[in-house]
């Protein structure tokens, strides 16, 4: 079952037109009915247009308000094409930064090859090269699914999955990355649990947090990986030990392309913006903690049944 979640709607305009049909038709009326007492009364006109003084000033009043509410809204708008356009150029930046780097290693290493005799040699070169361009992919992936769940047209595919399975294969695939930090993994994690959601997100967000803890975790520590549920809403919740995330920067790392600068960790700044769009499209909530030795981060949603 696929929706999409618009995340903008805008119900200004229709506010709007609300808000000026109710003045138009009171202005009409009150001006009908001003002028109709004073022909069935037979009074002159000037009776009518003195009568109408206090339709002028209640008038003026709304006309004050509306006034008001229309700058409001124009200023808003100016705003929110202000906030866009930043939005694109620090897409634009983001996309160049992160391409730059895995271009520059196919490049020295496509001249590595080229020169290189040994046949292991250029083996291991052009698999490197391979690793960079999945790497370039996966970065440009995220992008246009991040630019599609903040522009609120990401089409969610809900079904029933079972996450205990889901969270074990995600695991899995952060083996490599495990080991090259001689980190160990600790599983949390009932048995059977069963969950209506987007499969793909869910997934999504977990391998974020999964990665995020690697990265910045100390090398040679346990990761802990933990799954609850209580009735139909279930938390997973990802401990690294490492260094604490300063309090005033835990709300600014959900940020889009901002990122928590810590030794050789290399980070986009888009993982946790991901994890915070899909907690919002599935209703949920999402945080971050300093605890004993380390950082904790987790996310809640609801099963999508009511879709």
């Amino acid at each position: 079952m696929k929706i999409t979640i618009n995340k903008k709607s805008n119900k200004k305009p229709f506010i709007l037109r609300i808000v000026l049909t109710i003045l138009v038709t009171y202005i009409c009326v009150m001006f009908t009915a001003t002028w109709w007492d004073a022909y069935n009364n037979d009074r002159s006109v000037y009776y009518a247009a003195k009568n109408l003084h206090v339709f002028y000033l209640l008038s003026a009043i709304v006309m004050i308000i509306l006034t008001a509410f229309l700058i409001i809204s124009v200023n808003r708008l100016i705003e929110d094409k202000f906030e866009s356009e930043r939005r694109r150029r620090l897409f634009a930046d983001a996309m160049a930064h992160d391409m730059k780097t895995p271009l520059s290693i196919i490049s020295n290493y496509a001249e590595l090859i080229m020169d290189e005799k040994s046949e292991d040699s250029r083996r291991r070169y052009a698999q490197t090269i391979i690793d960079e361009s999945v790497s370039m992919n996966d970065a440009v992936v995220t992008m246009l699914d991040l630019s599609m769940m903040e522009a609120g047209t990401y089409p969610m595919d809900l079904s029933d999955f079972d996450l205990t399975e889901i969270i074990r294969s995600d695991i899995s695939r952060h083996k490599v990355l495990l080991d090259e930090k001689n980190m160990s993994i600790r599983e949390e994690i009932p048995e059977d649990i069963i969950m209506f959601a987007d499969r793909k997100l869910i997934s999504m967000a977990l391998s974020n947090f999964i990665s995020n803890g690697i990265r910045y975790g100390r090398e040679g520590t346990e990761l802990t990986v933990s799954l609850t549920k209580d009735k139909n809403r279930i938390r997973i919740s990802v401990f690294n030990v490492g260094n604490p995330i300063p309090d005033d920067e835990i709300r600014k790392i959900w940020d889009t392309f901002y990122s928590v600068n810590e030794g050789n960790a290399r980070s986009s700044g888009l993982g946790l913006a991901v994890v915070r769009n899909i907690c919002q499209m599935h209703g949920g909530e999402y945080g971050c903690s300093n605890k004993d030795g380390g950082v904790c981060f987790w996310f809640e949603i609801g099963s999508q049944e009511d879709r």
